[in-house]
């Protein structure tokens, strides 16, 4: 009978371990680990297909509403022991308060992230110092997008870093076809005696930067550039 007793409070005993959890909190971007010099000036270039005339606008790209900014920079953070590098930049975005008529645009500030694999940065450094005057494209799922809190940059970030990890939680566990996912262009190339960067901001566009693009010269894209 003792035995009997023995083997039954054993088999409660390990079905309580089976299902008891310790109390652990989730793991969340707690900060960016490091960040860039912000970049707050280029120009936006754009071939007029009508008259072939090229076309200038300081931080925006002409007739483009979504591609323009105020600044941008790089910013690298952690997630389960993994290193990410999150292009943020703060932009206008434009909204129509009567979208089914198109009528009444008005604009917000927000600040906005594209993240990058560890891997997929050092393949953009590469593609900025090889110059083969070709377009690449680096897709990721990781895009969204922050309120600026009464330009409080601190609280800014902290509102940035709470979208950020709810973004990586949800995507950890959700798988999301690349093909479908905003993209990242440059060209690296050296003309007219100079070495430039042309970009355009993520978007699902497939853009030719042959005919808009933001330039930039190399040597200050590459303050972008982090460990």
């Amino acid at each position: 009978m003792k035995k009997v007793m023995f083997t039954v409070v054993l088999v409660i005993f390990s079905a309580n371990i089976l299902f008891s959890q310790s109390r652990k909190n989730t793991e969340i971007i707690s900060k960016f680990i490091k960040k860039s010099e912000k970049i707050d000036k280029c120009m936006g270039w754009a071939l007029d297909g009508w008259t072939g005339r090229w076309d200038s606008v300081k931080n925006d790209i002409p007739k483009r509403t979504d591609q323009n900014f105020n600044w941008f920079q790089m910013a690298k953070v952690q997630y389960k022991n993994l290193y990410y590098y999150a292009l943020l930049f703060e932009k206008y975005d434009y909204y129509y308060k009567y979208p089914a008529l198109q009528l009444d645009m008005y604009s917000i500030i927000h600040l906005h992230f594209f993240i990058f694999s560890a891997d997929q940065y050092a393949n953009i450094k590469k593609v900025v110092l090889n110059k083969e005057a070709k377009d690449y494209s680096f897709p990721s799922v990781y895009d969204s997008w922050s309120e600026m809190i009464n330009n409080d940059s601190i609280k800014t970030d902290e509102n940035a870093l709470f979208i950020l990890d709810s973004d990586f939680n949800f995507y950890s566990k959700n798988k999301i076809d690349l093909k479908n996912a905003k993209k990242f262009i440059l060209n690296s190339q050296f003309v007219d005696g100079q070495n430039i960067v042309r970009f355009v901001f993520p978007t699902y566009d497939n853009v030719d930067l042959k005919k808009e693009y933001f330039e930039i010269s190399q040597s200050k894209f590459q303050k972008l550039f982090i460990e």
